[in-house]
């Protein structure tokens, strides 16, 4: 069944529109052969704000087996105050090309629906992330990305369809 093992999460995703989500928390992980199911548990603020908990299911599974080409889900539940939202996001194509032992660079093009429960809505939106991770040693790792959301529309260019995100995972 393939080995458990726990990685410790953070980051923040800046809004070009001031907006910010920043999160911690553990992630357990059993991976296989070419992919891996996980689950995370994560403690989050939307802009700094009031701060609730999030609760991730994760799966990824590589086409070939160098993990260049891969799909991924994931299905993330927020609660604060109840259940605050569910969102799903499937990938079924994430490019990762090694550059050399520390850095990778990569693409991420999926769909993401969100059901928001307090508003009772759906929400739909094809997005991409292409960023660099930096293998800091055995342990550390740093990924940097551009995150592009509601590609559906591409003339709306606007700063509200962009983030930089900031990652940071400590192997435990």
């Amino acid at each position: 069944m393939g080995i458990w093992n726990t990685r410790f999460a953070s980051g923040t995703y800046q809004g070009l529109t001031g907006s910010n989500t920043s999160f911690a928390g553990l992630e357990f992980r059993n991976s296989q052969n070419r992919g891996y199911l996980g689950f995370a548990g994560l403690l989050a603020s939307d802009n700094f704000d009031k701060p609730y908990v999030m609760v991730d299911a994760k799966a990824k599974y590589a086409y070939d087996s160098d993990n260049i080409f891969e799909q991924n889900m994931r299905i993330r539940t927020a609660f604060n105050d109840g259940l605050k939202s569910t969102q799903i996001r499937y990938s079924p194509l994430t490019i990762n090309v090694p550059i050399n032992d520390k850095v990778s660079v990569y693409s991420n093009t999926h769909y993401s629906g969100k059901y928001n429960f307090k508003e009772d809505k759906w929400t739909h939106s094809i997005g991409n992330f292409t960023g660099v991770d930096y293998k800091i040693n055995e342990k550390n790792c740093i990924s940097i990305e551009l995150q592009r959301k509601n590609l559906q529309n591409l003339k709306d260019n606007s700063s509200g369809n962009w983030d930089m995100n900031i990652s940071y995972i400590r192997y435990l």
